[in-house]
């Protein structure tokens, strides 16, 4: 092999890590394009959530848009956006995303289920989030094939305003993978010598 094939090797081991690695699964995570299924997203019940640009004194966290949805008319419901994502038993991923509520009143939960295992919940209460809170879960490993995120936003009463944006499920690199790369560039800088 010579001195450059070796670090073309390298380069091409170090890149398909570095683009496997943190690879968001999530389409239209940031809830740029509409909210319907070609675009990644189902909704239960249909229609429930909207994209928006602006809501009140709200604006998304990144991008020039998010998810909006509002419970209300003293009605206790639940809002679902769900997405099937492309992963296989065994991966590990991060989970993050962001959301402000203007739950006034209200006993509001919001609720992330990944591959059928709760991983966030939260009772917000009577108060509002004035500025996005994030949701950071690491190192989460699928247990299925083509696992479901499901996003909950929950009301007990009325005028309960949720805003998502920024969703992602980050793939984390196998440690097989990051040692079969770090070996190729020790094999690669051996054999210059």
């Amino acid at each position: 092999m010579t001195r450059k094939s070796g670090r073309c090797m390298v380069f091409l081991v170090v890149s398909g890590l570095a683009a496997s690695a943190g690879a968001n699964v999530v389409v239209n995570g940031g809830f740029e394009s509409a909210i319907n299924p070609a675009n990644g997203w189902t909704q239960a019940p249909t229609g429930q959530f909207s994209q928006a640009s602006t809501l009140a004194t709200y604006t998304p966290h990144s991008g020039a848009f998010m998810a909006s949805t509002h419970l209300g008319s003293n009605v206790a419901g639940v809002n679902t956006l769900s997405q099937t994502l492309t992963l296989s038993a065994g991966d590990v991923v991060d989970f993050g995303m962001f959301y402000q509520d203007n739950s006034t009143n209200t006993l509001a939960n919001l609720t992330v289920v990944l591959d059928g295992v709760t991983i966030y919940n939260n009772t917000v209460g009577a108060t509002t989030t004035s500025s996005w809170q994030a949701v950071s879960v690491p190192s989460i490993t699928i247990t299925n094939n083509n696992p479901v995120l499901a996003i909950s936003v929950f009301s007990k009463r009325s005028n309960a305003i949720w805003l998502l944006d920024d969703v992602s499920v980050d793939l984390v690199p196998a440690p097989a993978t990051t040692l079969l790369g770090l070996a190729a560039i020790g094999m690669a800088g051996r054999r210059r010598r």
